[in-house]
């Protein structure tokens, strides 16, 4: 009598079980031991054995945790490059307001338009500072505008 040896792949049941699967949804789930056992068309308590003592649930687990970390980092890291060109569009337009508000002090203007220009600086100066990161130098900006009338 020829006996036939199949040899059970426990490496790919192990990883099938730690790493789980995406489903024709797009939902990553994660197959039970019995789904596996079927599967792989190996007996249920083997697979249990097998799950314990290599701590397949402990594996799993950690490596659930590192997806999320790593699905996080992902996350953060789109979010601050998006923030970054944000932040630098508006720092070029504050920029151009503060070259055009220059250029009109060559101009004779009113003191009522130079106040407005004034505090258009302070926005421009206040957008500047936040988009490279300095939230208090916005407060720091004191614009004094004196009035000489002639008589």
């Amino acid at each position: 009598m020829i006996q036939i040896s199949t040899k059970i792949p426990w490496l790919e049941i192990e990883n099938a079980y730690i790493r789980g699967y995406t489903d024709e949804t797009g939902a990553h789930k994660y197959p039970t031991v019995r789904e596996l056992a079927e599967q792989y068309k190996v007996n249920a308590s083997s697979v249990q054995r097998h799950s314990k003592q290599e701590q397949w649930l402990l594996k799993r687990e950690q490596f659930a945790h590192r997806v999320r970390e790593k699905a996080t980092q992902k996350m953060i890291e789109e979010v601050s490059d998006e923030s970054c060109d944000l932040n630098l569009k508006l720092f070029n337009i504050a920029s151009r307001i503060a070259d055009e508000i220059q250029d009109k002090l060559d101009e004779d203007i009113s003191p009522k338009d130079l106040s407005v220009l004034s505090a258009a600086l302070k926005n421009c100066q206040s957008v500047s500072a936040s988009t490279l990161g300095d939230d208090k130098a916005s407060d720091e900006l004191t614009i004094n505008v004196s009035l000489e009338t002639e008589e």
